[in-house]
């Protein structure tokens, strides 16, 4: 997307002020790990009053995952919050009270950036929906249920207290990051405790170090990482630190695999037992103990492993023992499926491990061994690495030295959102594992998408079975489905030592990548040029630093990329900067995360765009509180059936246009039925009658749009227009008189439109409007179904550029009279223009990347008959985005459970549990136009 320059550009505010809090690190948690942390209160504090804060990353969606949760009894009384199909549970029972579930209406589905969670109980409330509050970035949620007055539920209670996990037995490990948890004891706060709203209208952590936490109240910052117990440091003054489970604060120590074999048992005496050390405990690799009772495992460390101080094994069945160091028998701390406890205590040196079937049991299925919380062998990999500098803040000072671990923001990671079938992410969504399949058009992209700058990630093949993987950067467009080696990708094959253009060429073969191998990659969009090396090497006496000798060069800073990669029989682990590098990025080329993408032109979309809800009064009134005054006033009814109605500045208040209708623009006899004047910050109706075309009656929507703060003479065209334009918010307005064909408008934008909508005033005639996406040679219309259609040259005999746009050679603007456009250009994290494909899929629809918050969207079909769908986040202020007006339409809105969205802190993604032509038929080709709330790069893109 590009950026329009400004005739007089405007001061605009960056993304925070540079004494804001910083949260300098989180913990990452893998439910493959088993990670979490655990504690239990000496005393009992408050068990009617308290509140949780924390911010949370999600990396797994749709599965049940645990925030907080304590089990006085797990069948009886307990209470955990945690993830229900995407939304915010609080699950609780005990004191007399029955199992409630309060559950927001909302989902959250954002795994590309942060949300503030804070749950608040005060049982003593006397009005119940006081009792239980749930807040999302500083939102009051809306719940369902509520709990009975003055209960005690098991947060505070004597007994075990959980992040990250659950032991009811069920476990719902977390999945994701967390940051900055607060526990009070005691007081129910709201969200100002621990947030505030900055001056873009972002939601911010502050410095909650004045608070008074109470008896059992904590503050993890999770800062302290000098060893994984440091990693539970409680920093409220309390002491009340967290242990640790299965979390790594630094690279840890290689555990080898053991000697393992079975004595006196089945396989017979001394068989080796190599599948022990695959990884897979879950499925048993085969590895039991069968026939008579006392069969003995025998694993031996020939030269030990020193500073052991905890031993566990997964098991299948119970009822087995374990000697370790041949000191002597001892029965599980468990029994039935699952990991057993042979160890904790003291570090001592292991040198042998027996496990052993008892009695009572046919079988004991032996899944694998895990040391110190490693499943062994542990390859002691950096990428095991838990605390790590992803952050909801950006940094004040986001210098970058490219050793990787220094800058906080929100990092890029692999999007779940947008990834093949047949990938499985894990480890924060910075782990994929491709199935072994031969279907290679397969394409998950990450978080990011870029079209400027010096970017370095590296990734480690830590194996492969196939030739035919990938990574690199793609096109935003490629589908999941899509394979890049034909087009649409900059990338490398490890194992083949090929690479691949935009335009599907093999450049020739280089270096491979054996596993284990660190790759680099280095692009520069500016210059156009991208590098790829392994372990510490550019191929080709590459050099990204001076700029020599690229792997290959493309249209610099032409169209946004994001990362990706292909993983078929693959193992791949990214860094984008979020810890170490194993090697150190070339100068100037920075670390994938928030702090450091481009200062946006437009850090608060309400600027220059905003929605606005009211109830029409049929009295005279003024619409206001925008942050600028109003040029282009998009009206429509929700409740009645009645007209998209456009007023303009530029045309006059009471100048009336139907979008719906071809008919011709209607000059209100009175004041009435019109707005009658734009304001500073707002709009004013006068009373109006029975057209209901702003304010008659039933609710209403309006969206409005800033060009700018006069309307001058434009001679750029060969036909002079009158413009109001904002270049720095890529919109104008413009009026003209219909002229000859091949003649051309000037438009005030200083930059190449990416939507021209035109209507003629004076004739019945429809909405012909032009996309970037189409081409100069199609044009759809707003008011009607119909598929785009073709006509040679129809935007002139050139596509419409910084200046100008062309009228059409088949008459449509000639002696048409009076005519009046409206002009949008991209502008880089405040609006875009664009296309996709759809899918069929109702599981996996496509992920759109915006690099934004979208606050308005509409969306259309190009290629075959379809409504104009417009959607925004006033109306819908939390996801799903369901509540549909149509542009060709004078319909009231409508809840839709097929033709929905969630807007996400960078793009939006199509939800629908069965197809619809309108947002996502197969092979349909649609167009969108999309507004901002805020850009990704602010605030670490606070999820929606």
């Amino acid at each position: 997307m590009s950026i329009p320059g400004a005739a007089s550009p405007l001061f605009l505010a960056t993304t925070g002020a540079a004494d804001a809090f910083e949260i300098s690190r989180s913990l990452r948690f893998n439910s493959g790990d088993s990670s979490y942390l655990n504690r239990t209160p000496s005393s009992a504090g408050n068990r009617k009053t308290w509140t949780w804060s924390g911010w949370v990353k999600r990396s797994a969606l749709g599965s049940a995952t645990t925030l907080f949760s304590a089990d006085v009894t797990a069948s009886s009384d307990y209470l955990v919050i945690r993830f229900e199909s995407d939304t915010i549970r609080v699950d609780c029972q005990g004191d007399g009270q029955g199992r409630v579930q309060v559950t927001t209406s909302a989902v959250y589905r954002d795994p590309s950036a942060w949300y503030h969670i804070v749950v608040v109980l005060d049982t003593t409330q006397s009005t119940a929906a006081d009792r239980c509050k749930i807040y999302v970035n500083s939102a009051l949620q809306t719940t369902s249920n509520t709990l009975s007055q003055n209960k005690n539920f098991a947060i505070n209670a004597t007994v075990g207290h959980e992040i990250g996990r659950r032991t009811d037995g069920n476990d719902h490990y977390f999945d994701g990051y967390l940051a900055e948890i607060n526990f009070v004891d005691g007081s129910a706060l709201d969200p100002s405790s621990f947030g505030e709203t900055d001056s873009d209208g972002v939601w911010r952590p502050i410095d909650t170090a004045g608070l008074t936490f109470g008896t059992n109240g904590f503050r993890l910052k999770f800062a302290d990482n000098s060893s994984a117990a440091a990693l539970g440091t409680d920093s409220s003054g309390n002491s009340n630190t967290w242990t640790v489970n299965n979390l790594t604060a630094t690279t840890p120590a290689s555990y080898p695999s053991g000697s393992a074999q079975i004595v006196n048992g089945s396989p017979s005496e001394g068989t080796a037992i190599n599948n022990l050390w695959n990884g897979a405990y879950s499925s048993y690799p085969g590895d039991f103990l069968t026939g008579a009772d006392g069969r003995v495992l025998k694993i031996n460390w020939s030269s030990g492993i020193s500073n052991v101080t905890s031993i566990r094994y997964y098991s299948k069945n119970g009822n087995d023992r374990h000697n370790i160091n041949s000191g002597g028998w001892s029965s599980n701390s468990g029994s039935g499926q699952g990991w057993k406890t042979a160890y904790s205590g003291s570090a001592i040196t292991l040198t042998q491990l027996e496990l052993q079937k008892a009695d009572g049991v046919s079988y004991v299925k032996i899944g694998a061994i895990e040391i110190n919380g490693k499943v062994v062998p542990s390859i002691g990999s950096s990428a095991d690495i838990d605390s790590l500098v992803d952050s909801p803040t950006n940094a004040a000072d986001p210098t970058d030295s490219g050793v990787g671990n220094e800058v906080v923001g929100n990092y890029a990671t692999l999007n779940p959102l947008k990834k093949d079938s047949n990938t499985t992410l894990s480890q924060g969504n910075l782990k994929a594992v491709g199935a072994s399949s031969t279907a290679y058009s397969t394409n998950t992209q990450s978080t990011f998408a870029l079209s400027t700058g010096k970017w370095y990630y590296e990734t480690t093949l830590v194996s492969t079975s196939s030739t035919l993987e990938y990574v690199g950067w793609t096109r935003t467009s490629l589908a999941t489905t899509g394979n890049a080696t034909v087009g649409n990708g900059l990338v490398y094959r490890p194992t083949n030592g090929n690479y691949f253009n935009l335009s599907g060429t093999n450049i020739g073969s280089i270096p491979t990548t054996g596993a284990g191998g660190v790759i680099q990659v280095a692009i520069d969009f500016d210059a156009g040029n991208i590098w790829f090396g392994s372990n510490g090497t550019w191929f080709g006496s590459g050099n990204p630093g001076t700029g020599a000798n690229p792997a290959m060069t493309f249209t610099g800073g032409s169209e946004e990329l994001s990362v990706s990669l292909r993983a078929l029989a693959a193992t791949f682990e990214f860094n984008f900067g979020q810890r170490a590098f194993a090697y150190t990025a070339p100068s100037g080329y920075k670390a994938l995360n928030t702090s450091s993408l481009p200062t946006p032109t437009i850090a608060d979309g309400s600027q220059y765009f905003d929605t606005k809800l009211w109830t029409g009064t049929g009295s005279a009134r003024s619409i206001t509180g925008f942050k600028f005054g109003p040029d282009l006033f998009w009206s429509k009814s929700r409740s009645t059936t009645w007209n998209n109605g456009i007023h303009d500045i530029v045309r006059g208040p009471n100048k009336l246009l139907r979008v719906d209708t071809t008919g011709a623009e209607y000059t209100a006899a009175s004041p009435n039925e019109s707005i009658t004047s734009f304001n500073a910050d707002g709009v004013t109706f006068g009373a109006d009658g029975a057209a209901a075309t702003v304010n008659y009656s039933g609710t209403y929507v309006g969206w409005a749009w800033d060009a700018g703060t006069s309307t001058v003479t434009n001679n750029d065209g060969s036909i002079a227009s009158q413009v109001r334009a904002q270049p720095s918010a890529g919109f104008s307005v413009v009026t003209y008189s219909a002229g000859s064909t091949g003649a051309t408008v000037g438009h005030g934008l200083n930059a190449a439109p990416g939507l021209i909508i035109v209507k003629g005033r004076t004739n019945t005639v429809g909405w012909v409007s032009y996309h970037s996406s189409l081409g100069k040679d199609k044009y759809i219309y707003l008011n009607y179904t119909n598929a785009a259609a073709t006509s040679s040259n129809y935007w002139g005999s050139s596509t419409p550029n910084s200046t100008v746009f062309g009228l059409s050679n088949n008459g449509y603007d000639n002696n048409l009279g009076d005519m009046v456009a409206y002009c949008f250009a991209p502008v880089a994290g405040y609006s875009a223009m664009g296309s996709y494909v759809g899918n069929g899929s109702t599981t996996n629809p496509p992920f759109v990347y915006l690099g934004f918050k979208p606050a308005f969207l509409i969306i259309r079909k190009t290629n075959g008959g379809a409504h104009w769908i417009i959607n925004d986040s006033t109306r819908n202020p939390s996801n799903v985005a369901d509540n549909i007006l149509r542009a060709n339409e004078s319909g009231a809105e409508y809840v839709s459970t097929s033709v929905c969205a969630d807007f996400l802190s960078n793009g939006f993604k199509l939800r629908s549990g069965v197809i619809d032509q309108d947002t996502n038929g197969s092979g349909g080709e649609y167009i969108y136009i999309a507004f901002a709330s805020n850009p990704f790069a602010s605030n670490g893109g606070l999820a929606r």
